[in-house]
């Protein structure tokens, strides 16, 4: 079985080869079926990290260095986490650090952690989607149409930004059939800041399953915080199957805990079988 992973944020590396890349996926795979039978796959993974490399990256610099569009996307996914209504009210009365640091102790985190992720998350996600970097985002597209037009999977597995790079790429191609999209801690559904800006628009249309997917499979770690709203399935037609499986107890979204869980080792695992009858 031919499988293509279309890795989240945080993945530029200049050091790291295509095989480095698809060995590391495979390894953290192939541990999620524990003691039982690996079944044979082959797996690549889709590098688009370079169309989106800016002077500025992954998790470096302070929260005063976000862009006026990026801070609007943290303060619209901190209203979707339950921000005070005095806080949206009064948006300019406390620094973004404070109502970050209330974030933290609503999920228990701590507060650096959080603002790194912060930093980490929306500056690419945001140059991905803004407009101004309509060039970005059709160079990342392309990036990931053309590792599935090479590899031609019958599995894709998309994480993170990924997700949302891997479905606009699904729907601008609907020629190109996959047997199943797995969708790791994906944060399509997360209002304002991605649904409302994806391409299709769920303006023109309802969102739902790309047309050449016969499957999705959404899994998100209920403590993932990148992956809201949920179920996702509330908000895209098509989508077949919803698992909220505990991955981590700290680190629920990172790729390495979503690749090595069970629960997806099963859903490859069930993929396998029914395309062997």
């Amino acid at each position: 079985m031919h499988i293509l992973g279309v890795h989240g944020v945080g993945n530029y590396d200049e050091s790291a080869s295509d095989d480095d890349r698809a060995t590391a996926w495979s390894g953290h795979l192939r541990s999620g079926f524990g003691a039982g039978p690996v079944p044979e796959f082959d797996l690549a993974v889709a590098y688009y990290a370079p169309a989106l490399h800016l002077a500025r990256r992954q998790g470096e610099g302070v929260l005063d260095d976000l862009s006026d569009d990026e801070q609007r996307a943290v303060w619209a996914w901190l209203e979707a986490q339950g921000l005070p209504e005095a806080a949206i009210q009064g948006r300019g009365t406390k620094p973004l650090r404070q109502w970050l640091e209330w974030f933290a102790r609503k999920f228990d985190l701590d507060s650096r952690l959080a603002e790194k992720f912060v930093m980490r998350f929306f500056p690419e996600v945001c140059t991905y989607l803004d407009p101004r970097h309509a060039d970005l985002r059709a160079q990342a597209r392309q990036i990931v149409a053309q590792a599935i037009e090479d590899h031609q999977p019958q599995v894709i597995l998309a994480h993170s930004l990924g997700s949302i790079v891997t479905y606009e790429v699904l729907w601008q191609n609907p020629e190109q059939q996959v047997d199943l999209l797995v969708t790791l801690g994906s944060p399509l559904a997360m209002p304002t800041v991605v649904y409302d800006r994806l391409d299709p628009s769920p303006r023109d249309r309802p969102a739902r399953k790309p047309p050449g997917v016969a499957r999705w499979v959404n899994i998100a770690d209920p403590g993932d915080v990148v992956s809201i709203l949920r179920p996702i399935g509330r908000y895209f037609e098509g989508v077949d199957q919803d698992l909220d499986p505990s991955i981590h107890v700290a680190d629920c979204h990172f790729a390495r805990h979503y690749l090595s869980s069970p629960t997806l080792a099963a859903v490859i695992g069930g993929e396998m079988a029914h395309s062997s009858d």
